[in-house]
């Protein structure tokens, strides 16, 4: 019997001693934690001090590096300059080192704030005072409670922010603004936040005008690591006016929460007005088919003889085979239907957009001076034309491939149309008055 009590009470002795024994033989191991000097719910703007510390089992062979901040993605922390403090704690009957670093942690959102520092290296002496290499880590993060200020309740969204700037740009700007115009928007945004609750920044629909919105930008710009980098956000839309008279861009508000005054704020944009004029191609209901046909047919048939003379003359001089050649340059410059359609045919060809819009707009005005809207309200060239302005306007990726063909056959078939309405109209005159 005394056996045996004599066996139960050296195991007992042997479980008491153990942890010592094993932190003895190099069984314990370093650690790090994080330790908030004071409460942790805070408000947003306000800061609290941490402890960042490391403890090893014996002495350190060379101070850690400490990261510069705390990985936080809703704060700003920084380290505190010359704060490396250095203690001593007995753990299990065994002394063991510490190195701390101090930091101010910032939040700027509202919300639970889970803080896990980076890893780093420790290089501490073993039981044979020899240089051990560890890499440890937080084994849990610390959290800290950030709540709205006084006065922000009724802020919703919460946006919290040191600085926070809208500007806008018009283009072209301080020209007139006519129908079948486009005008491009573009608005930027510049603040420091990072909030998940910044409002986007969208363009409305507007009643008589179309809005191609393109994809949004963003340009980042590295700051130091107590502040938060400036993001910039940029926001482009092109308008296409399809009405006239006044037009008004909305104003753009964002309300947020400054964190250097405390205090609410409003960023605004002023709506932008514009006043739409009526397009160039003015149609007058007391001007008849004929007389207009007759005044164009002057200056017509002279551009046709000296066309027609100038070809006589190349083709005598360089022969049958080189007269193509030899009119093309002819063609490029003179602005008559035939070579308006002709440079049109080759815009189409080579599914150029914006030669193909330059080129239809000098075919209408030389196909029918005056009358381009009517031209343009034939149903198989507005939808080839609406065509054309969604691949050149839209935002990319959107409308990439534009064939051109379709748009000259339907040049091509409103030209018959139109001459077979002119022929159908010669003759008509405005009935006589009796007095």
């Amino acid at each position: 019997m005394n056996n045996l009590a004599q066996y139960l009470l050296g195991v007992l002795l042997l479980l008491l001693l153990s942890p010592v024994t094993l932190a003895q033989q190099g069984g314990a191991v370093p650690f790090a934690q994080l330790v908030a000097e004071g409460d942790t719910t805070i408000e947003v703007g306000e800061s609290i001090y941490l402890r960042y510390e490391v403890w090893v089992p014996s002495w350190f062979f060379s101070s850690p590096t400490f990261p510069d901040e705390l990985a936080s993605a809703d704060a700003v922390s920084e380290m505190i300059k010359g704060s490396l403090i250095s203690e001593f704690r007995e753990i299990d009957a065994q002394r063991w080192t510490g190195l701390i670093r101090r930091y101010r942690f910032t939040p700027l959102q509202a919300g639970s704030i889970l803080v896990q520092p980076a890893a780093i290296s420790v290089r501490y002496a073993s039981e044979e005072a020899q240089v051990r290499l560890e890499r440890i880590s937080v084994a849990q993060p610390l959290s800290i409670t950030a709540k709205i200020p006084l006065g922000a309740e009724s802020l919703q969204p919460f946006v919290a922010a040191r600085t926070l700037t809208l500007g806008q740009t018009l283009t072209p700007a301080g020209v007139a603004i006519r129908v079948g115009d486009a005008i491009e928007r573009s608005i930027s945004l510049v603040t420091d936040s990072q909030s998940p609750q910044l409002p986007s920044l969208e363009f409305e629909q507007l009643e008589g005008v179309r809005v191609y919105p393109k994809a949004e930008q963003t340009h980042r710009t590295p700051a130091k690591p107590s502040e938060r980098p400036l993001i910039e956000r940029v926001a482009t839309a092109t308008y296409l006016m399809g009405n006239e008279g006044e037009l008004l861009l909305p104003a753009i508000e964002i309300d947020w929460w400054d964190l250097h005054a405390r205090r609410l704020r409003k960023t605004q944009l002023p709506a932008l007005r514009i006043e739409v004029l009526p397009a160039l191609a003015q149609i007058d209901p007391f001007h008849t088919e004929q007389a207009s046909t007759a005044a164009n047919s002057t200056p017509r048939l002279w551009f046709w003889g000296l066309l027609l003379a100038s070809a006589g003359t190349l083709l005598l001089w360089r022969g049958k085979k080189s007269w193509r050649a030899a009119l093309r340059p002819l063609l490029c410059w003179v602005d008559v239907e035939f070579c308006c359609r002709w440079r049109l045919l080759h815009a189409c060809k080579r599914n150029d957009a914006a030669t193909a819009d330059a080129a239809l707009r000098c075919w209408l005005s030389a196909t029918a001076p005056g009358r381009e809207a009517q031209l343009l309200g034939d149903p198989a060239l507005l939808l080839e034309r609406g065509k054309l302005d969604m691949h050149r306007f839209a935002c990319k990726g959107s409308c990439e491939h534009w064939h051109g063909l379709p748009l000259y056959r339907a040049a091509c078939q409103t030209r018959s149309n139109w001459h077979r309405r002119v022929r159908s109209m010669s003759g008509k005159r405005l009935p006589s008055l009796s007095p």
